[in-house]
């Protein structure tokens, strides 16, 4: 008997999951789900050892066929201060005008690298990526043309192409400034989260209740 059939004995719904669907198991793609050996990989990699993989990773872009740019972000990038053992690659890969859409559908230049145990794309131009011994990496694929328009702090150039300038690494519209809201409204912000998140809680989403108290806020 499937889960949706009625119970022998009449039972209350749950408030909130009165006159509720059931709805079919959804199955999440095995691109998405996280490796069942993560316990297992490697606790001991050091700051060398991520800048190494961008050097191998520089070198297989080099020997790709249409890259142009390897730019290394955040600690890996010039905010090398914080760099540690538990920090992830996060890097640009600056292509030729046409091929973006290959270096996005078919990693097998990242995997040259390093064997990938996971990826998903989670952004129109790129994926967050694990590899096989725990070295985390997020990355976008852009062309040059787009770095135009594309608002990122300064990088690091790991690799480039003798015919791309170094100005490449400095973005031509920089990140946006951003300021720290004051107290009343830190107040005031969690405040409205404790109470919707209340209200929600008495309607049956306990869930959406939970991420609101938490301070996570989400449409009604």
């Amino acid at each position: 008997m499937s889960s949706c059939s009625l119970m022998s004995a009449p039972v209350r719904p749950a408030l909130g999951e009165r006159n509720r669907k059931c709805r079919p198991e959804t199955t999440i793609p095995q691109t998405v789900l996280l490796p069942n050996n993560m316990a297992s990989m490697s606790p001991s990699i050091e700051p060398k050892d991520l800048l190494a993989r961008l050097d191998r990773i520089g070198a297989a872009l080099r020997d790709s066929g249409h890259a142009m740019a390897l730019l290394a972000l955040g600690s890996v990038g010039l905010d090398s201060e914080r760099l540690d053992r538990y920090s992830d690659l996060d890097f640009f890969v600056v292509v030729e005008s046409g091929h973006k859409a290959r270096y996005i559908e078919n990693l097998d230049w990242l995997a040259v690298a390093h064997p990938l145990a996971w990826h998903f794309r989670n952004t129109v131009d790129g994926h967050k990526a694990l590899m096989t011994d725990g070295i985390f990496c997020e990355f976008a694929v852009f062309e040059l043309q787009e770095l135009d328009r594309i608002p990122f702090a300064p990088g690091r150039i790991v690799w480039r192409r003798a015919d791309v300038d170094e100005s490449i690494a400095i973005p031509r519209r920089p990140m946006p400034d951003t300021q720290l809201p004051d107290e009343a409204w830190i107040v005031g912000e969690a405040l409205s989260c404790l109470f919707v998140g209340l209200q929600r809680w008495h309607r049956g989403e306990r869930l959406s209740a939970g991420r609101m108290v938490q301070g996570t806020q989400s449409t009604d």
